[in-house]
């Protein structure tokens, strides 16, 4: 079934947004002009939406940076990293199977500034993630 006709224009590139994640599909794109059109090659792709990004909120508590979230459609876990104003970030907590959105960091030093990301994660696929910087 043809999905898209982009004629008289340069484009190479397209994005089927009635794709249905977990779905497969064979795809295949023909060149054409006025006379004539391409053979077909078939690809093939087992179809997997993409995870939205956390927004990530933090809060001083007395047991710590209290860290929370907005639940992610599609999402079976979340990860939890921090890092210091310098380094990469190291992963603190992976919650899994579970319907949390919420991450006490007990072991954040009083004082210290952090950045802070949550990415959500499934089967398939993990999301990306924004920077949110903790400033005591």
């Amino acid at each position: 079934k043809r999905i898209a006709a982009l004629s008289g224009i340069a484009s190479t590139s397209y994005v089927d947004t009635t794709a249905v994640s977990g779905t497969d599909y064979y795809y295949t794109v023909k060149a054409f002009n006025t006379t004539v059109q391409s053979g077909i090659k078939d690809y093939f792709i087992t179809y997997t939406a993409g995870l939205a990004t956390p927004q990530v909120n933090l809060k001083s508590t007395d047991s710590g940076v209290a860290i929370s979230w907005g639940q992610v459609e599609n999402a079976t876990g979340y990860n939890v990293y921090r890092k210091g104003t310098t380094g990469g970030y190291k992963r603190i907590a992976a919650l899994s199977g579970i319907a949390s959105t919420s991450y006490v960091d007990t072991t954040a030093v009083e004082g210290v500034s952090y950045y802070y990301t949550v990415k959500a994660f499934n089967a398939s696929v993990q999301s990306a993630f924004e920077d949110v910087l903790y400033v005591p």
